[in-house]
């Protein structure tokens, strides 16, 4: 992650919540020191921000000890027992800090935020994850019933392969100002990253083809105005637009919200023209959709590259609840 814009969001996050003073903590633990635990409440998850927590408190540190003499310079003491992308369960103890108790108590609400929201993608990421890999493994055990003639194996032998260099990703539906941080959360839990901003690629959607004229038109001006190794990817919303945004050789081709029948379309036409982009898949896609993804790829052989998914992953989000306590 870019060192410079957590520097400055941790900044702003503790600026934000402290204001001009901490009326509560000032005049009852200056100069005094305090040891604390930051323990797993939730049943369990997959923990995401500890270095982000760590570098809050240390910020803070930092700053306390520029105010301060020589004299008084206290350092903190952290020791984390648990890393990103580790399972955690209730009752855990994932990191202890003891130092300055100004420092520790100004930085908990923002540190334990974070931490919360953080391992709540990381988990929901991993989730989805494990669902994708359980429909592997069912299929590959369906693939081995001694009733199912060669033909089928075959079938499945196709199915399998698609489906195990299929990307699911994140998009940009994440708060303002979190995206390096929700991007880093989903890659712990065991997910990739689409774009990470609007320069990272471009994307035509319904009102960019409809400024345009046409999917045909847009991807010419695009092609003429971009940058040579820009990707341009198109969204479709029926069978007539992907043929339109294939002709127009898009680099993606974005299926939004497709049916059974347009899917089986798009699949035919693959099995006689040569698919020279990548396909994704998106629209409103959830653990349930992914499920149903599954048969559909069964069903019909579609070559899909990319899964995207928006909301239910990174703005639905069911938090990973964690406590302070101090001793």
């Amino acid at each position: 992650m870019n060192e410079i814009l957590i520097k400055k969001f941790i900044e702003e996050a503790i600026s934000e919540d402290i204001g001009f003073i901490d009326h509560s903590t000032f005049p009852l633990f200056r100069d005094k020191l305090l040891k604390a635990e930051i323990k797993v409440k939730s049943e369990s998850g997959i923990l995401c921000g500890i270095e982000l927590l760590k570098n809050i408190f240390l910020t803070l540190n930092s700053l306390s000890n520029n105010l301060q003499s020589k004299k008084n310079f206290k350092e903190l003491n952290i020791i984390n027992y648990k890393e990103d992308g580790d399972l955690i369960k209730k009752g855990d103890i994932v990191l202890t800090i003891e130092g300055n108790a100004e420092v520790i108590l100004k930085g908990e609400r923002v540190s334990l935020n974070l931490l919360s929201y953080l391992s709540g993608i990381s988990t929901k990421a991993f989730r989805i994850k494990r669902l994708w890999e359980k429909k592997i493994d069912e299929i590959e055990n369906r693939k081995y019933n001694s009733q199912i003639n060669n033909d089928i194996k075959t079938k499945f032998d196709k199915v399998i392969t698609i489906i195990k260099n299929i990307k699911i990703t994140d998009t940009r539906k994440i708060l303002p100002l979190y995206r390096q941080f929700v991007k880093y959360a989903v890659r712990v839990g065991g997910l990739f990253n689409h774009r990470f901003n609007l320069s990272d690629g471009i994307m035509l959607k319904e009102n960019h083809i409809k400024a345009a004229g046409s999917i045909k038109k847009a991807l010419s001006i695009l092609r003429e105005n971009s940058p040579l190794l820009t990707k341009i990817e198109c969204e479709v919303e029926n069978f007539e637009e992907f043929l339109e945004a294939y002709e127009g050789k898009a680099d993606v081709i974005m299926l939004d919200e497709f049916d059974i029948k347009e899917y089986k379309k798009v699949s035919e036409f693959l099995k006689q023209n040569e698919k020279n982009f990548l396909l994704e898949v998106s629209g409103n896609i959830n653990e349930e959709k992914i499920s149903n993804l599954i048969d559909i790829i069964i069903e019909t052989e579609i070559p899909i590259d990319i899964i995207s998914i928006g909301t239910s992953l990174t703005l639905n989000v069911e938090v990973i609840d964690f406590s302070m306590k101090y001793s």
